[in-house]
């Protein structure tokens, strides 16, 4: 019986176990040994493998009962090491412990994530971004801009036309119109102050965009980022909305003048999306921006799903209210009323009348809940991986300036007790 034990010391800690047991499973370290194998211990009668002693007993109990289990305690990274050593497929993990087993994947991928986009983004008292206060100013020429654009509205601060003049009684189409709101931006030109902000707002974004384009060492890369797109977008926009700002007259005779100035006009507020360059000074940002990132394939699961929703209770209602006269007269107007009854709108515009419609109301609502829910948490369980994980880097980062600050005295207080010889003695 005792020539059927077989023993092994796996750093210290002994196991004994059957060599029949060795013997179920094929193709492993374990199915392989012998007396002249490189680890055997002739003195001891026993193996040695420097190895963990605690991967190794789940390691025996997986020959014993054919399924790898995991313990939640054990590193996923640290047990896949060993599974490869011991030449033990990862397929044999059992499946009520592949979460155990996989969950360092998804953590190794938002910590390369993290570390990617922290490289050279940590900033403490000892470390200081030179680029600090230019961005501060930047980003309050931003704000203000969408001040002066929203403030541009506002009747009280409208004064009478002095960037350009023009008769007008030689346009009656515009001063009779029943917009007020387009006769008067274009009857009207904005107070000189604001005007003033809005030229100087204009002149530092288009500065600071030039600058950029003229350092950067990489142009066309730089033209594919994100937010060199947005800015130039805003740049050229807001000084085609400038350009027309003189040319009232223009503006009055023709409707394509009209709608480009509020085409660029309103394009302009996308300069609001430049905020998230903060995003290198504010980490808390940098997960959020990084948690949508990585929940775009859930987003978009969530679009087509959705669309698919809108178009089967856009018909279903259409064909539910088609006896009534008065509601949902095509599908696209029955689109309407799904995208808003899913989104717990509800505006009230169009609403169903008939029992039939009733029902697929109650339908409709409550399956928008379950859609717009259940991406919701995805999202937000991203969120908080990656902020749990980016505040753990944070703590690390910190600890290791505080090592290297101890080591740093203490050196220098080495450095001070030497004894330093004097006159040749």
């Amino acid at each position: 019986m005792a020539k059927n034990i077989v023993k092994f010391n796996i750093r210290g800690t002994r196991f004994e176990t059957n060599k029949e047991t060795l013997q179920k499973i094929q193709g492993t370290v374990l199915y392989d040994l012998d007396e002249v194998h490189k680890s055997y211990d002739c003195k001891n009668n026993e193996y040695f493998f420097d190895r963990d002693p605690e991967v190794f007993n789940i390691i025996l109990n997986y020959f014993n009962h054919g399924k790898l289990h995991v313990p939640k305690y054990i590193c996923g990274a640290l047990l896949r090491d060993e599974l490869d050593f011991w030449s033990i497929p990862h397929s044999h993990v059992a499946d009520c412990c592949w979460r155990a087993f996989y969950a360092h994947e998804e953590e190794q991928d938002v910590l390369e994530n993290l570390r990617k986009a922290n490289t050279d983004i940590f900033y403490s008292g000892k470390h200081v971004n030179k680029t600090t206060v230019w961005h501060v100013f930047y980003i309050m020429v931003v704000i203000l801009s969408a001040i002066i654009f929203c403030l541009w509205t506002l009747p009280e601060l409208r004064t009478e036309l002095y960037l350009s003049s023009f008769e007008a009684s030689d346009h009656p189409h515009i001063t009779n119109s029943s917009n007020s709101k387009m006769t008067r931006l274009i009857m009207s030109d904005p107070h000189p102050a604001l005007f003033a902000m809005e030229t100087f707002c204009l002149g530092v974004l288009s500065f600071e965009l030039i600058m950029r384009f003229v350092v950067c060492p990489k142009k066309v890369e730089f033209l594919k980022t994100i937010f060199a797109v947005v800015s130039i977008l805003t740049v050229v926009s807001m000084w085609i909305a400038f350009g027309l700002e003189f040319s009232k007259a223009k503006m009055a005779d023709e409707h394509g003048s009209r709608l480009l100035y509020m085409i660029c006009k309103c394009c302009t507020m996308i300069r609001l999306l430049l905020l998230f360059r903060l995003e290198k000074q504010f980490s808390g940002l940098r997960v959020l921006l990084m948690s949508i990132k990585s929940s775009l394939l859930e987003l978009l699961l969530m679009t087509v799903t959705f669309f698919i929703a809108t178009l089967i209770f856009a018909s279903m209602i259409y064909y539910a209210e088609i006896f009534e006269e008065q509601a949902f007269n095509n599908i696209f107007i029955s689109m309407w009323w799904a995208i808003i009854t899913m989104t717990t709108v509800g505006y009230g515009d169009y609403y169903p009348i008939s029992t039939y419609g009733y029902l697929v109301g109650v339908v409709c609502s409550m399956c928008g809940l379950l859609l717009l829910a259940l991406p919701v948490a995805i999202i937000a369980s991203n969120f908080a991986e990656y902020y749990s994980r980016n505040k753990d880097r944070e703590r690390n980062m910190r600890a290791m300036e505080e090592d290297e600050r101890k080591n740093h005295t203490q050196q220098n207080k080495f450095d001070g007790n030497k004894v330093h010889p004097v006159n040749g003695t």
